[in-house]
């Protein structure tokens, strides 16, 4: 019994002592930028689980986020990932905790020893959080996130021996003396009580007082977390913009198949009430990539964009030199993740700056054997690019602007790719070099499983049902249904809808954005009340039409006819 009673008490000094160790740690990240340690360690051990694993994780969280309808899917999703990364780290901080714990109540035999114990514990915890910490890009100052993380774990550490030091000294004030009896048996009499009061405490009295210590720590750790987060997320001061295409006066530097915004109401169509941004608000991009954090973070003053290996003109090149030595340009592009479901939200569409990946190569100059380029992103994250695409086509970018404004930490700053025709997961983010070599090299989610190509699969969308927004033509009520339909670079020649079990017919196309960018349809329908279903499927330009089989997304990207039921 006893020993099932020490058990629990170590377990629950291990909680007391752990839990506000996330909330420090959370607050050095957001107060001084340090490293969030858990976010390190999912990061780590995500990179070196099997892909199939990976894989099944990312399409369970999909489907659950869906299913419950618990938001955006990639907000969800990264909320998901973060909590599975504090959980990681709370359960093995937890299990260190309970090794010292059980290692030092058993064997160290004064008070003093225990705490020498426990500073030993704290440093030791000290090194492997710097270990973890050294594979970090998040950090601003390695001086200062080494300095914050070897005090808040040698702390930690202390925190131990303290805590063991005086619950021994507790136990051992109220635990009974043996004493001669006149019959020569040892009869159990209590501790002397010549005791100080802080000396008078049960052991449940002082693990409450451990208790409400760890429960303050953790709320003024989240609370300043709060204040300090929302007050610099007030703050922050408006990004200079960069200049594009337009405003460079470089009209030659567009690139082929971008429209400008007065060319988008030339077929007069007006988008169906309840139809999805022709563009996407710049804070409402979709993000998915395998940092369970905010990603890298950059400085632009000290960033280098290395290229090397088969090329005549090896270079290091600053971001400003990017944005200056070459032509800006401007792409409309719709990208989608390949985790995507059939009319899921993990698709955007929105307006690039950066240079063409052609002007790169004439600077760089690429020798005869070389075949492709290895492309490498802050984070760990590559994909294998053939030159000849970037030959071929003068749409493959380098993008360091977003409707004009830089890209943002979490969206890859300062410098992402653009491949017309494929899914997000061959297009690496925050990029820091690139080689060419003379071979094809499977990319990180090919690795995994994915698909070698990743090529987008059409798709069309039913957005809306406007059952609130009719409109009367000929004395006839219509109800306008809407949504989108993308082809990547393909492009859409034609959308058609189906109500119930009745015959497809066409939509109205409005004209896209650009080559790359998603259609918007409407197709306006004779009222009928009750209940209906309205399906959607479209074709290519070349007549292709879309794969109607349904498929899910791993591993080539979800294929399928979308369908939206409604009462009217």
């Amino acid at each position: 019994m006893k020993n099932h009673a020490r058990l629990w008490t170590n377990l629950l000094i291990g909680l007391l002592l752990d839990i506000p160790l996330v909330a420090i740690l959370s607050f050095g990240l957001v107060a001084f930028g340090t490293t969030f340690l858990p976010f390190n360690l999912f990061d780590i051990v995500s990179k070196v689980l099997p892909g199939k694993i990976v894989i099944t994780t990312i399409e369970l969280m999909v489907k659950a986020i869906r299913g419950l309808n618990l938001g955006s899917t990639d907000t969800a999703a990264k909320t998901a990932e973060r909590m599975m990364a504090i959980i990681l780290f709370s359960v093995i901080a937890l299990i260190l905790s309970e090794l010292f714990i059980a290692i030092t109540r058993r064997a160290s035999d004064n008070q003093r020893k225990t705490i020498l114990w426990g500073l030993g514990f704290g440093v030791i915890a000290a090194v492997l959080a710097l270990l973890l910490a050294s594979q970090d890009q998040t950090s601003l100052s390695f001086v200062t996130n080494g300095l914050w993380l070897a005090v808040v774990f040698v702390v930690w550490g202390l925190a131990h021996g303290l805590v063991l030091a005086r619950l021994e000294r507790i136990e051992t004030l109220h635990r009974p003396l043996a004493v001669a009896s006149d019959a020569g048996s040892a009869t159990p009499v209590s501790t002397p009580a010549v005791v100080s009061p802080a000396e008078s405490l049960s052991r449940r009295q002082f693990l409450a007082e451990v208790g409400g210590a760890s429960a303050l720590i953790t709320l003024v750790g989240i609370g300043m977390d709060v204040t300090i987060g929302g007050r610099g997320a007030a703050t922050t001061s408006a990004v200079a913009a960069v200049p594009t295409a337009a405003t460079a006066g470089a009209d030659s530097a567009v690139a082929a198949g971008t429209a400008s915004a007065a060319q988008t109401d030339a077929s007069g169509v007006l988008a169906a009430f309840g139809t999805r941004p022709e563009l996407t608000p710049l804070g409402s991009h979709y993000r998915i990539d395998i940092n369970a954090g905010d990603g890298p973070r950059i400085d632009e003053a000290g960033y280098k964009l290395a290229i090397s290996g088969l090329v005549s003109n090896p270079v290091q090149i600053s971001l400003s030199d990017l944005r200056s030595q070459f032509k800006p340009v401007d792409q409309i592009v719709t990208m989608s993740c390949i985790s995507n479901p059939v009319a899921g939200d993990l698709i955007s569409t929105i307006r690039w700056t950066g240079l063409g990946m052609q002007d790169l190569l004439a600077l760089v100059k690429p020798t005869a054997d070389a075949t492709h380029v290895r492309i490498s992103g802050a984070d760990g994250f590559f994909e294998t690019v053939p030159l000849d695409v970037i030959q071929k086509d003068p749409r493959v970018m380098l993008g360091y602007a977003w409707e004009g404004q830089p890209l943002t930490q979490n969206h890859g700053f300062p410098l992402r790719i653009h491949v017309p025709n494929l899914y997000g997961m061959k297009q690496p983010k925050w990029i820091t070099k690139m080689e060419f070599t003379n071979q094809w090299e499977p990319g990180y989610w090919v690795v995994r499983g994915w698909d070698k190509d990743a090529i987008v699969r059409a798709t069309a969308v039913v957005d809306t049902v406007a059952a609130d927004h009719p409109v009367t033509q000929n004395g006839v009520k219509l109800i306008p249904v809407g949504g989108i339909a993308w082809a990547g670079a393909r492009g859409i020649a034609k959308v058609e809808v189906k109500v119930d079990d009745g015959t497809w017919t066409a939509a109205q196309l409005r004209q896209p954005l650009s080559d790359q960018s998603w259609v918007i349809w409407r197709y306006d329908w004779p009222f009928q009340a009750g209940a209906h279903t309205f399906a959607v499927r479209c074709t290519e330009t070349d007549g292709t039409p879309q794969i109607t089989t349904t498929a899910d997304t791993y591993p080539s990207g979800a294929t399928g006819i979308h369908s939206l039921s409604a009462t009217l």
